[in-house]
């Protein structure tokens, strides 16, 4: 079997397959048979060695690891039971692992499969089936295997996956390349993650497959991803900071990366919806919430009728949190936020970001709170969505919503703070989503909020944004290295340069267009100089992810014209153009004028690696069916090989015919023609006829034999004899040969009598009164004869007697006229009949007096 083991193999081990279920033992002393389980026939220890009763082979030359596909071989040898040990071997990867000599393996044991059943991976502790195990293919044979069976099999097998291993490893090698190889075990090109798209294209992929195409979770765990990059790979975007923006940029960074882990919490709740799931999830949350110090900020995803939301959870002293809740879709959620038209017209402006202040410990942390909070994302009705906020979120404040939100707006309108207080206390109006993108939009809102929160301003948020954007477009630049976009690729990366295109501009002139920082303010760089490194940095980005783009298009070139040489015949000679115009096309143009034909060889194509083709593979001769078709198989495998490599491989035709030929001839029986009679096999059987009739008539005496013994016994099969030494009478069964004193029971029958044989003086029985009346009827068919061969002579004489008459001449009168031919042919006929009877009459009567001579007899 070829297999591959995710984890970690267990401390009690990992049992590869079970013969049977329940075992029956049978002990030799007691002679009692007890049925027992075992833990498996073979077993892969922690170690990695594979064996049983305690040998698993030297580990320190091959084991079984992790991560890692494996070939593990066992050959298990049952002998018969009381002559010697059986053997059972095992391999891993062709390398010999454990040789292992019991008195347990015995034929008909607890070694030997069953011809139903095989139970793979099966054992009586559920410790030692774990799970996490690929497997690629099981093949059970019935004969033993032998080191040098166990290494051809593996070269054979080895040539046929030889190609599709070296395509495998180009594509690992591929994915390891990626710029999200670090985040997923099997990642993708960057241009087809969800959250990419909805950055860029939350105004351009309304109605599309892209809308609501993943979830919160995901799209979180790519831009964690994104913003840590961007924090350390694109800090030249970040110099227009100052150091306590960056500080409070830091910070945020370390927010949004401590909180990946109940997003991780979240999509497992998500993947296994039951209620273990949603009770061992709150208890990881719950630890999570103690744990939030003074001043520390944790995120929390939502879903609420399969609508994304973010709960920002932030502790502002010992006996009070902040809660934020961020939602931005202008039909579900932002209905129950605060909305502002003349924030910037003609747009309609929303808090985002809903803040919640004043929310004491106990309701913070209560948890009749959050498992109603994380049960709607279990189980989803209508209208949960307006119960969450007018039920859920006033339990948290004690008070209506409204009266939250008008407190909010009264601190934003007389309150004397800093722009950044009043954000942290209120939250800034933004822009609703436009596209179902809220698994990004929230993410990127929540970020917003924090960052207004520790004192950046409106400018220095919109410098984030655009650093996270072009580490996006960084990461679409890595991944061209290695993989060329489809259409659908090459469009979203296009989607991607353009919008960061445009963002940068737009963002430099706000920066060049606002009053510039006093030097007291302090300024990390110039703004003239920040401004123009930030637009060469983009511009050199942008135009290598195009100029990769650009080789990745197929170009179509359409053909030239059609170039009509032919000429007319008629007109060879007639130059001029109206009349003859093929003949002058090219009369007035200059040398230089003309195109030169350059040979266009098409498209380049790269030679495929050589894949070896081992004709030794295909064995010399084979002697059973499944042999016969591996042979096959393995001629079908190298003549595709050879077909397929024309760049290798020369007069492949001839080579795969006589290949056929060979397997065909040669390799596999031939077999004889189906009309075609063997003049030996025709005499052998004629010669073998005598003994076949011996045998048939053998075999039929033997079952008469068989069923005069079985049958019931009947009085004839008794006969009396007369003992000469003692004078009593006994009885003997002729077909059983048994003798016994006693009369048997059915000779006691009425109406049998005994008569003593003349000749050998034995008792002969029968029945009297069949004797009688078989007596009565042949004397009754012997009178019976004579009565009717007298009355026939009667007729006849008194019917030749009218003959005689009428021929005599009499009186003088005429004679009367003979009887007509019908008349006549009756009389015969009636004669015939008559004889016919007759003579069935008697040969009656003669096989009744031999039926009774023979009764006689006997």
């Amino acid at each position: 079997m070829d297999v591959k083991f995710y984890d970690d193999i267990p401390r009690d081990g990992v049992s590869l397959f079970q013969t049977n279920l329940v075992h029956v033992q049978e002990n030799k002393k007691s002679a009692h048979k007890n049925a027992s389980q075992s833990d498996g026939e073979c077993v892969v220890n922690s170690g990695g060695g594979v064996g049983c009763f305690g040998s698993y082979g030297d580990v320190s030359k091959v084991k079984i690891e992790k991560q890692r596909w494996r070939r593990i071989v066992i050959s298990v040898k049952n002998v018969q039971e009381g002559k010697g040990k059986g053997e059972m071997k095992t391999w891993i990867d062709a390398k010999s692992c454990a040789s292992i000599k019991q008195e347990a393996l015995v034929v008909e044991g607890r070694f030997a499969i069953e011809p139903d059943g095989l139970y793979l991976f099966s054992s009586q502790k559920q410790t030692m089936m774990p799970g996490g195990i690929a497997i690629r293919s099981v093949r059970v044979e019935s004969s033993c295997a032998t080191d040098v069976e166990v290494k051809e099999n593996r070269a054979r097998d080895k040539v046929i996956s030889m190609f599709n291993e070296e395509r495998e490893a180009e594509v690992d090698q591929q994915r390891r390349g990626l710029a999200l190889a670090s985040v997923f075990p099997k990642p993708r090109p960057i241009w087809f993650a969800p959250a990419l798209i909805a950055t860029f294209g939350d105004a351009f992929i309304e109605g599309t497959g892209f809308e609501a195409s993943s979830c919160l979770a995901w799209s979180y765990t790519v831009l964690d991803f994104a913003l840590q990059g961007a924090f350390k790979d694109q800090a030249h975007l970040l110099e227009g900071l100052d150091a306590q923006a960056k500080q409070g940029l830091s910070d945020v960074v370390h927010i949004v990366n401590q909180s990946h882990v109940v997003f991780k919490q979240m999509l497992r709740l998500l993947k296994n919806p039951t209620e273990s799931q949603l009770m061992s999830f709150l208890r990881k949350t719950r630890k999570l919430l103690q744990a939030i110090g003074l001043g520390e900020t944790l995120l929390l995803p939502a879903l609420i009728e399969e609508h994304e939301l973010l709960i920002i959870v932030e502790r502002t002293s010992e006996r009070q949190f902040r809660f934020v809740i961020v939602q931005t879709d202008p039909f579900t959620g932002l209905r129950h936020h605060a909305v502002s038209p003349a924030t910037n017209p003609p747009k309609i402006m929303y808090r985002t970001c809903m803040v919640l202040n004043g929310v004491s410990k106990q309701n913070a942390l209560d948890d009749v709170f959050w498992m109603a909070v994380f049960n709607l994302a279990v189980h989803v009705h209508k209208g949960d969505l307006d119960r969450f906020y007018d039920i859920l979120l006033p339990f948290l404040t004690d008070k209506p919503l409204e009266s939250s939100l008008v407190e909010a707006e009264e601190y934003r309108l007389n309150a004397k703070a800093s722009a950044a207080e009043i954000a942290k206390r209120c939250g800034d109006y933004r822009s609703p989503q436009r596209s179902k993108t809220a698994y990004v939009r929230c993410v990127l809102e929540a970020l917003h909020y924090m960052l207004r929160a520790r004192g950046l301003t409106q400018e220095d948020t919109k410098l984030v944004h655009l650093a996270l954007r072009t580490q996006f477009v960084s990461l679409i630049q890595n991944d061209l290295s290695f993989v060329s976009p489809d259409d659908n690729g090459q469009r979203v990366c296009e989607m991607a340069c353009r919008q960061l295109s445009y963002t940068t501009v737009k963002l430099t002139e706000q920066m060049l267009a606002s009053p510039s920082p006093t030097p007291e303010e302090g300024e990390a760089v110039p703004r003239a100089k920040f401004v123009e490194g930030a637009l060469e940095h983009v511009r050199l980005l942008v135009e290598d992810v195009r100029a990769k783009l650009a080789a990745c298009v197929d170009e179509v070139v359409a053909l030239p014209p059609r170039l009509d040489l032919t000429l007319d015949p008629k007109k060879i000679g007639d130059n001029n153009p109206t009349t003859n115009p093929q003949a002058v096309q090219f009369k007035d143009t200059p040398a230089w004028d003309v195109d030169e034909n350059t040979p266009d060889p098409g498209q380049v194509m790269f030679l495929r690696k050589y894949i070896p083709i081992d004709m030794m593979q295909i064995p010399q001769k084979v002697t059973t069916r499944d042999e016969a078709v591996l042979a096959i198989r393995m001629c079908d495998k190298l003549c595709t090989l050879m077909d397929n490599q024309t760049h290798c491989v020369k007069n492949r035709h001839f080579l795969i015919a006589n290949l056929i030929q060979y397997v065909f001839t040669q390799v596999v029986p031939v077999p004889k023609p189906r009309n075609k009679e063997d003049p030996e096999s025709k005499v052998a059987y004629i010669k073998g006829r005598a003994e076949r009739r011996k045998r048939r008539a053998a075999a039929k005496k033997a079952e008469a034999s068989k069923r005069r013994l079985t049958r019931k016994p009947k009085a004839k099969d008794w006969t009396v004899h007369v003992d000469p030494a003692s004078g009593r009478t006994f009885y003997n069964n002729k077909i059983t040969k048994k003798s016994q004193w006693k009369k048997p029971a059915i000779l006691e029958d009425y109406g049998w009598t005994q008569i003593r044989d003349t000749q050998s003086g034995d008792l002969v029985r029968f029945f009297l009164p069949f004797s009688l009346l078989f007596s009565f009827s042949s004397f009754f068919c012997v009178v019976l004869l004579w009565v009717g061969v007298v009355w026939m002579c009667v007729r006849y004489f008194f019917y030749l007697m009218s003959v005689q008459r009428e021929k005599s001449p009499g009186s003088g009168a005429a004679s009367p006229p003979a009887p007509p031919a019908a008349e006549v042919r009756y009389i015969r006929e009636r004669k015939k009949q008559f004889e016919k009877r007759l003579r069935r009459i008697f040969f009656f009567f003669l096989h009744s007096q031999r039926k009774l001579q023979y009764q006689r007899s006997k």
